[in-house]
């Protein structure tokens, strides 16, 4: 629940300002005021009006549309410029549910035992959702900001002490 009240504390306010896709990753990073931004290298999903209406597999298909299912407008278009307004973690999942105005759901969840599923940049620190399901808070080490570590290696592995 500590970190639950961490990841609410450095989100609750702020608007989603973009969403991208990194074909060499695979992986989709949310953008926020504030130089917020959320990573996300595991499974999610869009939830609005009781319903999913995006997946993060969803991108480039067709699905019987005149044109493929633009992943990166989809999502702006049902979370963009909407303030966060609720954030809720899986107490042993890592999962992360991000609420927004109006209602919509952006759901992070955790598939692997191993691979970290997530990450929440700030400036000033860094939370992960580790694989099996436990979230960390690391600060800023010094002399290297986040940036440039994302930079480096869009990762930061770490092992339990």
């Amino acid at each position: 629940m500590q970190m639950e009240a961490e990841l609410r504390e450095l989100l609750l306010g702020h608007h989603c300002i973009d969403v991208m896709y990194y074909n060499d990753s695979h992986g989709w990073v949310f953008s926020f005021d504030g130089n917020l931004s959320l990573n996300a290298d595991c499974p999610w999903r869009i939830i609005a009006e009781n319903r999913i209406v995006l997946g993060c597999e969803d991108d480039g298909h067709q699905f019987g549309l005149h044109a493929p299912l633009d992943g990166r407008k989809s999502a702006m278009d049902r979370i963009g410029r909407r303030a966060i307004c609720g954030v809720r973690t899986g107490d042993n999942t890592g999962d992360l549910c991000v609420e927004f105005e109006g209602g919509n759901l952006l759901e992070l969840f955790s598939s692997s035992g191993c691979y970290e599923g997530w990450q929440c940049y700030s400036p000033e620190l860094m939370i992960i959702g580790m694989g099996g399901g436990k979230i960390v808070l690391w600060e800023e080490p010094p002399g290297l900001s986040f940036g440039q570590i994302r930079l480096k290696t869009n990762k930061i592995k770490s092992t339990d002490d």
